[in-house]
């Protein structure tokens, strides 16, 4: 029988930037602070913040830094432009991120399963209005798993119409908790940009899916996305859920690979996902 969940210390990671921080983070801290008062299992918090324009450098030196603090076993990182908890109140299955994503982990530790991380879906700007999820293809007709591709509108209507926690092959980290001994389980560095050629002028993974998709599966660490926390973009305007385009439709119910979903009904999981292999990225 496992133990009864304990207490643990949170640290809550904002890489600012150079003090850029949008007006809605602060609306967000007060309304995170009323939701760890009332968590009961979050004994203390911890704060960091990194004013500095190398913001690659500021994920990677916050990690260091948390690993010297007073037995943090979890870290929230919240890029300065995000608008967390978006829906929250205004769509059903919507809840804060922090709480639904510490209830899943929980679930895992119950079940003997080891740690994951969770991170929350995003729009990026306009023109192009991607989404940064890259689940899992299943084929039901072949029954293989095909390669990732970043997901589309229509299929993320449908996550949001019937949200899980689902397993992903990468997601971006503008809202991710990580637990502490991740970083214990892969060699530094954790964030990193890789480039396609020598120059470094051409992005091949941005330092969200180098950590994500690349550090994480390296390490037999899941990653999932937590379709229930759906988190603004703020740029010129804050990047909601786009309308889906004229004449198309949402996706059909997504079939899944059996036994590799987190289902959630309320705001807790109903069955665990078993580990699985997960295809390269590189």
């Amino acid at each position: 029988m496992p133990s009864p969940p304990e207490q643990f210390n949170i640290v809550v990671s904002r890489p600012t930037g150079l003090g850029h921080e949008h007006t809605d983070m602060g609306t967000w801290l007060l309304m995170l602070g009323l939701e760890i008062a009332q968590h009961g299992q979050i004994k203390t918090v911890f704060s960091q913040v990194k004013q500095s324009a190398r913001i690659l450098m500021n994920r990677n030196s916050m990690v260091e830094d948390a690993k010297k603090l007073d037995d943090v076993k979890m870290m929230l990182m919240v890029d300065p432009d995000m608008r967390p908890d978006l829906y929250k109140g205004q769509k059903d299955n919507q809840y804060p991120f922090l709480s639904s994503s510490l209830q899943y982990m929980e679930q895992r530790r119950k079940n003997g399963q080891g740690p994951c991380v969770i991170a929350a879906p995003a729009f990026g700007p306009r023109p192009d209005l991607k989404c940064n999820v890259w689940p899992y293809n299943f084929d039901p007709e072949t029954n293989e798993i095909e390669d990732p591709k970043q997901i589309s509108i229509e299929h993320v209507h449908r996550r949001l119409e019937e949200p899980i926690l689902e397993h992903v092959a990468c997601i971006g980290t503008g809202l991710i908790l990580i637990p502490m001994e991740v970083f214990d389980m892969m060699e530094p560095p954790y964030f990193d940009d890789i480039y396609r050629d020598v120059s470094k002028t051409h992005l091949k993974y941005s330092q969200d899916i180098f950590f994500t998709g690349i550090k994480c599966p390296e390490a037999n660490v899941p990653v999932f996305c937590n379709w229930h926390s759906f988190c603004g973009h703020n740029k010129e305007e804050c990047i909601e859920v786009p309308d889906l385009p004229p004449g198309a439709e949402m996706a059909p119910p997504v079939v899944f690979p059996p036994g590799t979903v987190m289902e959630t009904s309320g705001t807790g999981p109903r069955r665990p996902a078993p580990e699985n292999s997960e295809p390269s990225l590189v």
